[in-house]
């Protein structure tokens, strides 16, 4: 075979390829929308715990919010960053807090274990908590001048929340 069938030929593969490539990915994408995202969602263990993170904002509220990390003082349990629709625990005594971070595009999540009061810094628009504290605990939220704004216990599941007029939160 000379050069030039060789590259005809090379060409044709490559063509081949990526025709089959593609349809093998449209089934692929079909299979899995037609499976839905609760055949992905693991099971939640015994407390229930395993949750799906929020949707992000709407562009307006993003646009909005400083490009300032959201923080917390005293250092929570356990701070960590989950994806829009990623799955996340709340482990058993905590109370688990997010807000959005738009330095990093992602939700920013709190596990409040200690008793304390925690003071807010940069959150902003709504997020969510899930109480998974042990006992008969009430968690209050508070504003600017000491105000409680929102309370709540243990067993409500996620629930949403705005955390813009909120400066602080007790945790028991």
């Amino acid at each position: 075979m000379s050069t030039l069938d060789n590259a005809r030929h090379g060409r044709a593969a490559l063509r081949w390829f990526t025709r089959t490539a593609a349809v093998a990915g449209l089934v692929l994408a079909g299979a899995l929308s037609l499976a839905g995202p609760a055949a992905a969602n693991p099971a939640p263990d015994a407390a229930g715990t395993i949750r799906v993170a929020g949707p992000a904002p709407d562009a307006a509220t993003i646009a909005a919010m400083a490009a300032v990390s959201p923080g917390m003082s005293p250092t929570p349990r356990r701070v960590r960053h989950q994806n829009p629709g990623d799955f996340w625990d709340c482990p058993s005594g905590n109370l688990c807090l997010d807000a959005w971070d738009p330095t990093t595009g992602n939700w920013k999540v709190f596990d409040l274990y200690n008793c304390n009061r925690y003071y807010f810094s940069n959150w902003e628009g709504t997020g969510y908590h899930l109480d998974n504290q042990t006992g008969g605990v009430t968690s209050y939220v508070y504003n600017q001048s000491g105000g409680v704004i929102a309370s709540f216990t243990p067993g409500g599941g996620i629930t949403g929340i705005n955390w813009t007029p909120a400066w602080s939160i007790r945790n028991c």
